[in-house]
């Protein structure tokens, strides 16, 4: 699907994709107010996606409130964009999520720590967890969150 451009049914064509990636479709007809938290963040990003954004896009903690499909919609939403020539930059403390970003910037308690590819920087993750740089994060939790095996996939 592309994400951008113009030409007629593009809005609906998008409209419908935004709704299946998103895992809206079943709540088309529920007003907003009655959705839980995390299906107002998809609709959220949702609408903002339907005003085509010239650039790109900075969801902030998008997978908060998310289970994993829906996680993985808005990978395959976020990889769309990048693909489409627009830039995605998403903040989130969940390092499954940030470990399928082709790149990352690590923040730590005074600012600024890293900027690389993902297996560059798996180190400084990794290590972190043990040094407790890392606040609240352990190898147990890096596991446990699948990090390790989807970096193992991924090579």
């Amino acid at each position: 699907m592309a994400v951008n451009g113009d030409g007629p049914g593009l809005g609906m064509a998008l409209y419908a994709w935004l709704l299946e990636m998103l895992g809206l479709a079943r709540y088309e007809e529920v007003p907003p107010l009655l959705l839980s938290e995390g299906e107002k963040k998809r609709l959220a990003l949702a609408t903002v996606l339907m005003r085509r954004p010239r650039h790109g896009l900075l969801p902030d903690e998008p997978s908060l409130g998310q289970d994993t499909a829906h996680k993985k919609g808005l990978i395959r939403v976020a990889r769309a964009l990048a693909e489409a020539g627009q830039v995605v930059l998403l903040t989130t403390h969940d390092l499954p999520l940030a470990a399928q970003a082709d790149r990352l910037m690590l923040l730590g308690s005074d600012g600024f720590v890293a900027l690389g590819l993902v297996w560059a920087l798996a180190g400084y993750i990794i290590f972190g967890a043990l040094g407790g740089l890392l606040a609240g994060l352990t190898l147990r939790a890096l596991r446990k969150a699948g990090f390790f095996a989807y970096l193992a996939e991924k090579r």
